[in-house]
């Protein structure tokens, strides 16, 4: 079976809301989040998951501008293989 989705290294500058990335500190559950929030700080990116209603108690982590960030991308024509 072919899979779902591919996984790429890109430049941290590169991530956009609604991206899929690795969070590598996750241990249940998949591996991957989706981000919700992105600010600049200090020239560095801080990508946001798991952001309340209120804006606070996210998940965050830091990267550089350059840094490489694993992230998942869907294969839609995927799933539709089976229907034939």
């Amino acid at each position: 079976m072919l899979a779902q989705y591919s996984i790429f290294w890109v430049k941290a500058s590169e991530i956009k809301v609604g991206d899929y990335i690795l969070d590598a500190s996750k241990t249940n559950g998949s591996p991957f989040v989706c981000i919700e929030e992105i600010d600049i700080q200090n020239g560095y990116l801080i990508l946001r998951w798991n952001v309340s209603e209120c804006g606070k108690y996210s998940d965050s982590k830091a990267y550089g501008v350059n840094e490489c960030v694993t992230k998942k991308v869907f294969n839609p024509n995927k799933y539709n293989d089976s229907k034939k």
